[in-house]
């Protein structure tokens, strides 16, 4: 039923001396309720009576009125727009990480790396789940551009799998660089900002701004391996760019039994995610155009820390409220060699989440650190975690 077509399905004609009375004979869609749920091509069947005139006959017609296409779900290629999701948690991953190693033990100039790995997941919903893997490596440099400001930048090499719950599997290597800049910023605030009063450095709040800005290209490569129909494969990039800003403010208790300050922040990330459109090779070839994503989210929280006695270690706590406040989910639209097309969604994850983040700092020695954080962050119906650990040599 790729067309609309007519269908001739009976003729009247009257005999020597008699009619033909046809009555409501204007064209009426004729609804058929299915038994089970109908995949291919879609529409909806009109009758159609053509009165005869002398001694033509009377003729029934059915009309059939294409009216779309609706795709069994190992042809509906979901994978290709939630690639976008992956590309967008690994690029969140090494913004968190840009940020902890800045705000290190050993602040002086130095080079740095970290592995990371990276996991989303989104629960199966109409057969329209999603999961993505990340792991790699970071390699930085930081140093001291000037007064108290620190310049930090990485270079980021990600290997990852996404999968769908039915036969298409994607593989993805991407490469990301970042630039980072942080800044601290000091004036005096009102009396009684601090609980202890008594102390003239309590009028002197801190508070550090930064900034980053990030690229990450993916290059993708897909397997679909139908039930009935030859494997295709297909192949396509993934760019991003991020935009963050942040300010973060810090306070000293009196009471530091389990922290020594705690630190609330509020930041805005911007991220643009954008798929190119390709054409699959193999059996059954799809092609599908184009496709972004783009989210706002504003980001508040505080992080708790605490030092070692001698200075030489710490560990911090960090809970946060995650709001995407604008957000474009991703899709994109599929067409097969016949012509069929259809439009192809990535998930719509809740556009609220909340994030624990734990970590830890250890100075070896003067010239040496080593650091490891992980963070889980729940959403709806999906969850995200990331861990890393690095280390950095002062030179």
């Amino acid at each position: 039923m790729q067309d609309s077509q007519d269908y001739s399905f009976v003729k009247l004609s009257p005999g020597a001396g008699g009619t033909i009375i046809t009555q409501d004979a204007s064209q009426k869609p004729l609804e058929v309720a299915p038994s089970r749920p109908h995949y291919g091509y879609q529409g909806h069947w009109n009758v159609q009576v053509i009165p005869g005139t002398g001694t033509q006959p009377s003729q029934a017609n059915l009309e059939w009125v294409r009216t779309g296409y609706l795709p069994n779900p190992e042809r509906q290629g979901s994978l290709v727009p939630n690639s976008l999701w992956g590309s967008f948690v690994d690029q969140r991953a090494i913004q968190e990480i840009m940020v902890n190693s800045s705000q290190i033990l050993c602040q002086e100039r130095g080079v740095w790396g970290a592995g990371i790995a990276n996991f989303l997941h989104r629960d199966k919903i109409n057969e329209h789940g999603y999961r993505h893997s990340g792991v790699g490596y970071l390699v930085g440099v930081g140093t001291h551009a000037f007064s108290d400001a620190t310049i930090n930048a990485a270079f980021c090499q990600l290997f990852s799998r996404d999968k769908d719950y039915v036969v298409s599997k994607n593989h993805g290597t991407s490469y990301s660089g970042v630039v980072f800049l942080e800044d601290t910023l000091e004036f005096r605030s009102p009396q009684g900002f601090y609980t202890d009063s008594s102390s003239e450095a309590c009028c002197n709040q801190v508070v550090t701004i930064d900034m980053q800005l990030s690229y990450s290209h993916r290059n993708n490569d897909m397997k679909t391996k139908y039930t009935t129909y030859p494997e295709a494969q297909g192949s396509w990039a993934n760019d991003v760019f991020g935009l963050e800003f942040g300010a973060t403010t810090y306070y000293y208790p009196n009471s530091t039994f389990l922290f020594d300050y705690y630190s609330p922040f509020l930041r805005l990330q911007c991220t643009y995610a954008h798929q190119e459109d390709f054409k699959e090779t193999g059996g059954e070839v799809r092609h599908f155009t184009s496709g972004d994503l783009f989210n706002l989210a504003v980001p508040i929280g505080v992080k708790f820390e605490r030092f070692s006695d001698c200075k030489r270690g710490s560990y911090e706590l960090t809970l946060a409220y995650v709001p995407d406040v604008i957000r474009k989910d991703p899709k994109s639209t599929a067409t097969l060699a016949s012509g069929a097309t259809w439009s192809t969604h990535g998930n719509n994850l809740s556009r609220q989440g909340l994030q624990l983040r734990l970590g830890n700092h250890c100075l070896i020695n003067p010239g040496i650190e080593v650091f490891s954080h992980g963070a889980i962050e729940l959403r709806g119906s999906s969850r995200n975690y990331n861990i890393n650990l690095g280390g950095k040599y002062r030179f």
